[in-house]
């Protein structure tokens, strides 16, 4: 949130156990244009907060991955 954004975005998510995640931005093609997180993080809630204000408008993919598990959200970015 928020959603759409053209600063920063906060990120939430739970994990059931402690394990490593990583959280990338995409562009509409699937290529990598950001990486958020690319560590362990503990059981429960984590938030990260992300700046957007280097991207470009348009529509964008938030992709949280962690063993077994993988989410994919919409973000827009406007100026």
């Amino acid at each position: 949130y928020p959603n759409p954004a053209s600063d920063r975005v906060t990120c939430v998510f739970r994990l059931p156990e402690a394990m490593p995640v990583t959280l990338d931005v995409l562009d509409v093609l699937g290529r990598r244009v950001a990486v958020v997180l690319d560590e362990v993080r503990p059981a429960g809630i984590s938030e990260t907060t992300l700046t957007i204000g280097h991207l470009p408008p348009g529509l964008y993919f938030l992709q949280l991955a962690a063993p077994g598990r993988r989410a994919m959200r919409k973000l827009v970015v406007l100026r």
